[in-house]
């Protein structure tokens, strides 16, 4: 039975290849917080590509030691560092360290709660809806903040209203058409700043909501963000959702923040808190309406690090969603 915790695996293919137990220990202290196998291989792993079916590349290893069965079931992303390339799948990834290349196995890692071991989720895409292992924070395709938990296809798909049909409606509401909207998921980027300024950054990746049977789904496409401090160390991170792009039944809305929203705290002895939001925001849906989306409650979440450095998230949690004719005033 394999034992729990963290195993570092050593192959040494080749004789001139010598690691001594400082670099042994220093690599194992890299990743013993993600709880991964490490192989360590003197080649560079022969990367061997399949066919695109479906959008996914099939790759796999070899060269690798032996004693791991060190397999890639599908190639997600890379990233070229120098004369090297840095490739990342659903099961880990291949870096270069001291000259050798190491296989991290991030899929080996396991949690135990109440009903026994879990797998550690990746995050993904919402953009282009690709996996990424979790350590991965944006997008290498697109540059876009990953998510958690990977929302479903707009259910606008299969319940489509066409344009004239929503033309209609509003003009049904007399004018003026008001959707609930509520935050599915949450970005969030957390940076420091010499010597112990923290800066956390929050927005509303995600706002879904629903008009009868008609699907509203908006996507963050550009984040805003500012940073301040306050002496000695207090730091404040504030981020919005500087732009998002959905639709609505169907038809594509495009919305751009008119009014940002910012809030600060701080906690003893030097942990300051930032919190921002986009409080309103307006934009075109087609060329007859237009759109405008007020928040209406805001999520705050904070956490620190040793010594000093706190991090504030906030974002819209809910909002309104208006639609109007544009010849309304």
């Amino acid at each position: 039975m394999k034992k729990k915790g963290h195993k570092l695996m050593v192959a040494l293919v080749k004789a001139k290849w010598i690691i001594w137990l400082p670099t042994v220990l220093v690599l194992w202290a890299s990743v013993a917080a993600m709880g991964a196998d490490v192989t360590i291989c003197s080649q560079k792993p022969d990367i061997q590509s399949g066919n695109f079916a479906d959008g996914v590349m099939k790759m796999r290893l070899k060269n690798v030691c032996q004693f791991t069965a060190a397999k890639f079931d599908t190639l997600v992303g890379w990233i070229r560092m120098g004369s090297d390339d840095i490739f990342f799948s659903a099961a880990g990834m291949v870096l270069l360290i001291g000259g050798l290349y190491v296989f991290v196995n991030q899929a080996t890692k396991e949690q135990t709660n109440g009903d026994g071991p879990t797998k550690e989720k990746n995050m993904f895409c919402p953009r282009c809806r690709c996996e990424y292992v979790k350590w991965i924070k944006k997008c290498p395709g697109c540059d876009t903040a990953l998510i958690n938990e990977l929302p479903p296809q707009p259910e606008a798909v299969s319940n489509d209203i066409s344009y004239e049909g929503l033309v209609s409606l509003v003009k049904e509401k007399g004018g003026k058409l008001k959707i609930d909207m509520l935050t599915t998921d949450v970005g969030r980027e957390k940076k420091w700043s010499f010597p112990y300024q923290g800066y956390g950054f929050g927005w509303a990746q995600i706002m879904q909501g629903a008009y009868n049977d008609t699907p509203v789904y908006l996507l963050t496409t550009e984040v805003g963000k500012e940073t301040k401090w306050t002496f000695p160390y207090q730091g404040y991170g504030f981020a919005w959702a500087r732009q998002m792009r959905g639709n609505i039944g169907g038809n594509e809305v495009t919305l751009t923040t008119t009014k940002v929203g910012m809030e600060k705290k701080w906690s003893f002895p030097y942990q300051g808190y930032g919190f921002g939001w986009a409080e309103k925001m307006s934009g075109l849906c087609g060329d007859q309406l237009k759109a405008k989306l007020i928040t209406t409650e805001v999520g705050r979440d904070q956490s620190w690090s040793f010594p000093y450095q706190g991090y504030g998230f906030g974002w819209a949690n809910k909002a309104v969603l208006t639609l109007t004719l544009k010849t309304d005033n």
